[in-house]
């Protein structure tokens, strides 16, 4: 068997060889026969050189005409629609604006009549975290899209190794992390030991962090509240009390958090009339001095 396979590739390759051997002579005796002018060969050979140009530009239009439209598709969709946000804060700038813009059309299908697309547009922007809610995602017309909600609030931000997270009023992550000290430009809460969220829009967990949010939504009006650099909750697991560092670096233990107050501690209306004072007497809540300072029930701290 294995001899008969030889001998067929053989036989085979003979017979190309003289099949080849054939047209070449052939070939050769028909060149050898005609003897054409030499005008004739540069004619022919222009020709030649045209139809394959005009084939090489015939394939690069059919190859290009599919890229040109699916760019234009692409930029078609990018400009589809112009989105409008109401109750805008003015801590929201325009980058952000941009990539909510994006990111809710990303979420459409570029059909101006599927109504679904509300919805999905209103999913999407909720996962950003950026928003508390929605009410409402309605077309203004084909080409203007209107969202009404209201924008998450940046309350305070949470220190930890990485650097400052800023939160909403209830301790809500949101999706923006500044990672050196003082770039979140809130009052910062130092010293919690819960680890933060893996992903925003969750609460940061831990009572410590639960307490100082408690303080800093009950010190919200007062005017002096910019003097106020941060909350140390570094106690409050060991002895319930939270403590207000100034920005000169004055420390004014505030005690419990308010409507959480012991039988021999002051309250916090007391507390913030004393502070009052100190503002109008000083100038600043912690008079001018950098120390510690502890409220008495007598109607005055002392140092």
């Amino acid at each position: 068997m294995a001899a008969r396979r030889r001998t067929g590739r053989t036989t085979r390759t003979g017979l190309i060889a003289n099949i080849r051997h054939a047209l070449s002579g052939g070939f050769t005796r028909i060149l050898a026969s005609v003897r054409p002018e030499p005008g004739m060969l540069r004619r022919a050979a222009m020709g030649l050189l045209w139809a394959a140009g005009l084939t090489g530009l015939v394939v690069a239009l059919g190859a290009g005409v599919p890229r040109l439209e699916q760019s234009v598709g692409r930029a078609r969709w990018v400009a589809a629609h112009e989105y409008h946000f109401t109750l805008v804060p003015d801590w929201v700038n325009h980058a952000l604006l941009e990539s909510l813009a994006r990111c809710a059309e990303e979420a459409t299908s570029g059909d101006p009549l599927r109504q679904v697309d509300l919805v999905a547009i209103r999913d999407a922007l909720l996962a950003t975290g950026w928003f508390d809610r929605i009410r409402q995602v309605s077309r203004l017309d084909a080409h203007r899209i209107r969202v009404d909600g209201d924008f998450a609030i940046r309350f305070a931000a949470i220190q930890d190794a990485d650097g400052e997270h800023v939160v909403d009023p209830g301790g809500k992550l949101l999706p923006e992390s500044h990672r050196t000290a003082g770039g979140s430009g809130l009052i910062v809460i130092t010293g919690a030991k819960a680890t933060r969220p893996a992903l925003p829009g969750r609460a940061w967990p831990g009572v410590e962090v639960e307490a100082a949010l408690a303080l800093l939504a009950r010190l919200d009006a007062p005017p002096w509240r910019q003097q106020i650099a941060a909350i140390d909750v570094r106690a409050f697991r060991e002895d319930g009390t939270l403590t207000i560092v100034t920005e000169t670096g004055a420390r004014i233990v505030w005690g419990s958090p308010p409507g959480r107050e012991s039988s021999f501690e002051i309250l916090a209306e007391d507390k913030i009339r004393i502070l009052d004072r100190a503002v109008r007497d000083y100038g600043r809540i912690d008079c001018g001095f950098i120390g510690t300072w502890y409220f008495l029930r007598e109607g005055y701290f002392s140092r």
